[in-house]
């Protein structure tokens, strides 16, 4: 009882969505995409303009951007730097705590982001284009399901990591 064979339909599921989002997310990175958008720039600087793009305030500090990045600090603060030499980010000590550095988006940064999402989107609608109103329809309420699970395992993942 509480235990799940290979053949139950929940763990057969489970098994091989686990082996398929890891592949979904390698393919997504999209690198000839992101080259073509900003030259050099990399999946993980790109992830990290998403998040400062995407963020309920104008700036994060650098343990928020590592947390979201799910780095160590020294490594959030390299990516940073690397964003901040083309003009893409800024970085601002708090007057009040000087410990605190806040990163935000440049207008460029902002530009490369607008850039990058409009062809994701491009490439996304040529390839949907080529399916049927009804497959899209399925990839499209599909997509929306698998983003409510990455949102479920963030959140049980931040509740173990605060657990321990």
């Amino acid at each position: 009882v509480g235990f799940m064979s290979d053949t139950d339909p929940v763990t057969g599921r489970a098994k091989r969505m686990s082996l398929l989002l890891p592949q979904i997310a390698k393919n997504l990175r999209l690198a000839a995409l992101i080259e073509n958008v900003h030259p050099g720039l990399t999946t993980p600087q790109l992830l990290l303009l998403l998040i400062l793009d995407q963020a309920d305030r104008s700036a994060l500090t650098m343990s928020e951007l590592a947390r979201e990045l799910g780095v160590t600090l020294p490594t959030a603060t390299g990516i940073v730097q690397r964003l901040i030499r083309p003009g893409l980010v800024v970085r601002v000590r708090e007057e009040r705590d000087r410990r605190l550095v806040f990163v935000s988006l440049t207008a460029s940064g902002r530009r490369v982001v607008r850039r990058l999402l409009r062809q994701f989107e491009d490439l996304v609608a040529e390839i949907l284009g080529g399916l049927s109103d009804a497959e899209q329809a399925s990839i499209s309420r599909s997509a929306e399901h698998i983003y409510e699970l990455s949102l479920r395992v963030r959140e049980r993942e931040q509740r173990m990591v605060r657990a321990s």
